[in-house]
């Protein structure tokens, strides 16, 4: 591909499995400040969102919930927290599923 034909890069997603949650405010800080950084060194007009899946103690989540933090900014973080199962094939399940949702509802919320 030559200089004149670079392709432009106008959305960044990271896929975390370590960053700040209603758990841990500070468990992969170092991520979101990674992601902050390189929207600051993209080009103007660029936006940034991050993806995170949390298990947590079924007593705590006994359902899927999403909470989308800054929709419609050019800094937006997804995060899915879903219930631990006991079943190890149903815990992997859970696991891509809640990607699924994830990225769903990042597709809903840009277009």
């Amino acid at each position: 591909m030559s200089t004149k034909q670079q392709k432009k890069f106008d959305h960044f997603l990271f896929l975390a499995s370590w960053y700040p949650n209603r758990a841990d405010d500070t468990a992969g800080i170092f991520v979101k400040r990674h992601a902050e950084a390189l929207l600051l060194a993209a080009p103007e007009g660029c936006k940034l969102s991050v993806i995170y899946v949390q298990n947590l103690p079924q007593n705590e989540q006994p359902k899927f919930e999403i909470e989308v933090e800054n929709p419609s900014t050019h800094f937006e973080t997804i995060r899915v927290y879903y219930p631990t199962q006991r079943n190890s094939l149903m815990a992997l399940v859970a696991f891509f599923y809640a990607h699924h949702k994830a990225f769903y509802r990042l597709l809903a919320l840009n277009g």
